[in-house]
């Protein structure tokens, strides 16, 4: 999609929900990856994808309306 410009911004409530190959090739392609707050077992694993830029616990204590966009780290 890249090659002709095209953007897809996908978005979850429970990534484990996304069957396993629709999420490999989401997290595999994606140039950025951010979250709200959630359970910490769900924000967990988008969490480890940052590569330890920002903590579980600070992404399940966000307030409400604001994301995590972590610059650096995993993806």
């Amino acid at each position: 999609m890249r090659k002709f410009g095209i953007r897809l911004h996908a978005m979850t409530q429970l990534r484990q929900r996304v069957t396993t190959a629709t999420r490999e090739s989401l997290m595999q392609n994606a140039s950025a990856i951010s979250s709200t707050a959630g359970a910490m077992d769900a924000v967990s694993i988008v969490a480890k994808e940052w590569g330890g830029v920002i903590e579980p616990a600070e992404v399940a204590d966000l307030p409400r309306f604001h994301q995590a966009l972590p610059r650096g780290g995993g993806a």
